[in-house]
């Protein structure tokens, strides 16, 4: 007899290509946008910076847009059809994260916009609230998405406390404004929310792929 969590499975999108469109989407931004200032740099700096690479500039902030699209869709492939309080926490925490990620492209978007003469505090200033929405708030709703895929999905013991570690981990970053030490956190449930998300997609399409074939045995006449 299958089971509902079973079923669930079967009728489940498959998790791995959204995960891996975002996977490789990420990696386009980050190669292109390897250079931008860091949240240290001065205003003068800033504005510089967007003088040389307009098009890098107006390139990632697409590509974050995209890759924020194809964060939904894995949030929404990971955690399947599983009704309850935790998949909809964690869909609305993708949703979230996807959002942070399309602000931090608009502000990013328009620093790269400011004309050579622009003001190096009107840099300064875009150039911190795209870090703040594709930072801080990134990672603790990335993180709320990764608790919610290791509560509601039969993953392995070490990849489920893998995830949690990575949302507490996201959660204290929001903390980088006032405490810089905390933004050390950031990159760490960035790549590896990214490493641990294609791990899970591949737990999930396995159990589902199971799931199939005990149900395709089953179902053969005897």
């Amino acid at each position: 007899m299958t089971t509902p969590a079973a079923l669930d499975d079967r009728r489940s999108p498959t998790p791995l290509v959204p995960v891996l469109s975002y996977a490789v989407l990420t990696a386009a931004y980050v190669v292109m946008n390897r250079d931008t200032p860091q949240p240290d740099a001065s205003g003068g700096e800033v504005l510089a910076y967007a003088q040389t690479h307009g098009t890098s500039i107006v390139l990632g902030s697409a590509l974050l847009a995209v890759a924020a699209a194809a964060l939904v869709w894995a949030a929404s492939a990971l955690l399947g059809r599983t009704p309850g309080g935790t998949r909809s926490w964690g869909l609305g925490s993708g949703v979230l994260a996807g959002a942070a990620l399309v602000v931090s492209g608009v502000f990013a978007f328009l620093g790269g916009r400011l004309p050579a003469d622009g003001d190096p505090g009107e840099a300064r200033d875009l150039a911190d609230l795209s870090f703040l929405a594709g930072g801080p708030a990134f990672a603790a709703t990335a993180g709320l998405l990764i608790a919610a895929v290791a509560s509601t999905r039969r993953l392995p013991r070490g990849l489920r406390v893998t995830g949690y570690v990575l949302a507490a981990a996201g959660l204290l970053s929001l903390l980088t404004p006032t405490v810089a030490a905390f933004g050390y956190l950031l990159p760490l449930v960035r790549f590896g929310g990214l490493i641990w998300l294609v791990l899970a997609a591949v737990s999930v399409q396995r159990g589902g792929a199971a799931v199939k074939s005990y149900t395709a045995k089953s179902a053969t006449p005897r």
